[in-house]
Parts: structure tokens; sequence; C-alpha cells
């Protein structure tokens, strides 16, 4: 999936990974075995929910959700 960067925003790590306002990058989620919480990776660089979702639009999921509600809608 893809997400848009909401701001220029910075991880201070090893990696030192760099991400730029209005720029797409690829993600995927995982789920951690031992703790059980998502884990999302942007282009390779794990984080956690919280700060994915203050920096990135989640637009793919977002449409997925609404288009699922609306085929329960007109299931019942």
């Amino acid at each position: 999936m893809q997400a848009r960067c909401k701001s220029d925003f910075k991880i201070d790590n090893q990696y030192g990974a760099i991400y730029q306002k209005d720029n797409w990058y690829d993600y995927y989620i995982e789920i951690h075995e031992e703790t059980g919480r998502e884990i999302y990776y942007v282009d390779g660089q794990p984080m956690l929910v919280r700060t994915f979702k203050e920096n990135f639009d989640d637009i793919q999921a977002i449409r997925e959700e609404k288009l699922n509600q609306l085929l329960n809608e007109n299931k019942m």
C-alpha cells in the first residue's frame, strides 16, 4: 500500500530515515509476535501506529474502509 507524507520529518536512528511532505511512500503492516502490536514499515523503516498516523495520510486504507462500510450497508 502507499501513504502520503503530511509533513517533513526525520527518524533519528542508525538509518536516519527522512520523509518529505507530499511524497508517497510504500508501506506494509506486521503484527509483532510477542506484543500483538501493529508495526508499520514505511520504505522498510519500522514505526509505531501513532508515529505513522501523525505523519502519513493512509488514503488507501481509508478508501477501503469506506468501501467495506458501503458494501456491508447494502447487504443489510
